[in-house]
């Protein structure tokens, strides 16, 4: 379901093309750091001429090599710590397989009556529908494969829908707003 390091195409992987979840690094420095030549990680050298400091310098070396890992490692939690909120769809091309769309249907948002009725996954290939006295539990088992879920449906929905299914205790989500949609990252504790 996940491709390897070595699988992805280099192209697609934006997170190497930013430098904007680096201590330091705003958007215009970012903007600067890409007209100087530095395009992507792999660019940066200790001899690279960039408009930077030499403790800016410091710290976009030492960012870079904690991206580097992390990126290895597969977790994308690192970068939705670090990348500004209306940034965070720069994880999409590098955690397209990992990822879980959500539609989420209930009787409503009041205190007392709110019961799931419907799910609906899409992991990019195909959709899964879970129904409330069919098959609702399932979804439990099913979204412990996906590293980060992408919701149209609002925080305290999603959030409802991870406590009811118990899923906090075993993993920890951790949820980033991105314009119109909600991403949230699942994290084993």
């Amino acid at each position: 379901m996940f491709k390897s390091r070595q699988t992805l195409d280099r192209d697609s992987i934006m997170l190497q093309n930013t430098f904007i979840h680096i201590q330091s690094i705003g958007a215009i420095t970012e903007q600067r750091l890409w007209e100087s030549g530095l395009r992507d990680w792999d660019a940066f050298t200790d001899n690279i001429s960039i408009p930077l400091s030499g403790k800016r310098k410091y710290l976009l070396q030492k960012g870079i090599e904690d991206s580097r890992q992390h990126l290895y490692q597969n977790n994308p939690v690192y970068f939705l710590k670090c990348l500004p909120a209306n940034q965070c769809w720069r994880l999409f091309p590098e955690y397209r397989d990992s990822t879980a769309y959500l539609d989420i249907e209930t009787t409503g948002l009041d205190r007392h009556y709110n019961d799931i009725t419907t799910i609906d996954l899409y992991d990019g290939e195909s959709i899964q529908t879970y129904v409330q006295d069919q098959n609702l539990e399932d979804f439990i088992e099913d979204i412990q494969k996906y590293k980060l879920i992408v919701s149209y449906t609002a925080r305290a929905l999603i959030s409802r829908l991870l406590s009811i299914f118990s899923i906090l205790s075993s993993t920890k989500p951790i949820l980033i707003c991105v314009t119109c949609f909600s991403v949230w990252v699942l994290e084993a504790v």
